[in-house]
């Protein structure tokens, strides 16, 4: 099914990137980042995906047009900040028990930890408490006891979780 991205500019100002920049990491162009955010084309889910991994976000947050996306930049404050978003959705999944609200914390948690990870092997200063966070998320959405999460089980993750979303 095809959907409209009313989302997208308002994701791609947030981290301050440029059509090209978005266009080039998802393998589109310029003018067709142009004709999506302005409404004229719509996207294919694979789009949809290949742009919410790229951008770091939910594919919810690239159809909707409200909502909050995290500014990066700075990726100490911008982990804690989703942390901060993301154990609010935990809450609300166990307050509702809504599957789909699950697997896209799962999702967003695990990309955002594969993504910090990467960040910290390039030498930015992220702090161990801030994956202790994502830890706690991610297994509150498994049931688990005594989470730890780790690159190949964030992988896994995603691997098992992006199509359910799909």
């Amino acid at each position: 099914m095809l959907r409209d991205l009313k989302g997208l500019r308002r994701v791609r100002e947030a981290r301050v990137l440029t059509q090209r920049q978005v266009a080039d990491s998802v393998g589109l162009t310029q003018a067709a980042i142009s004709r999506l955010e302005a409404g004229h084309t719509r996207a294919r889910p694979t789009t949809i995906q290949r742009l919410a991994k790229a951008l770091l976000v939910s594919p919810e947050e690239l159809i909707y047009r409200e909502g909050f996306v995290v500014p990066l930049g700075r990726p100490q404050q911008a982990a804690a900040e989703l942390a901060n978003i993301l154990e609010r959705d935990v809450q609300g999944v166990r307050m509702i028990g809504s599957e789909e609200l699950r697997v896209s914390v799962l999702v967003r948690a695990s990309r955002a930890y594969l993504k910090l990870r990467e960040l910290r092997e390039r030498g930015e200063d992220v702090p161990d408490g801030v994956f202790s966070r994502y830890d706690a998320i991610i297994g509150a959405c498994l049931g688990d006891a005594e989470p730890k999460v780790n690159n190949e089980r964030a992988d896994a993750l995603l691997r098992e979780m992006e199509p359910a979303q799909a």
